[in-house]
């Protein structure tokens, strides 16, 4: 069996992290802007804060 692969420059490997980071970050977010709020709302929390800034996601609660 002779398998052939392709040889992947640095190039395209530096992309390939940076896109599976990048919608790591984007899949995260979502993830959270979508479920916080619901568990907000079950457990009577009195404020959710959430924010992204520069790939950073900050979530603040008030009890």
């Amino acid at each position: 069996m002779n398998i052939h692969r392709k040889e992947c420059s640095l190039m395209e490997a530096i992309f390939n992290i940076l896109t599976v980071l990048a919608f790591g970050i984007i899949f995260t977010a979502l993830l959270a802007f979508i479920t916080l709020p619901f568990i907000a709302k079950k457990k009577n929390w009195k404020r959710l804060n959430i924010s992204l800034n520069r790939g950073v996601l900050k979530i603040k609660i008030e009890e």
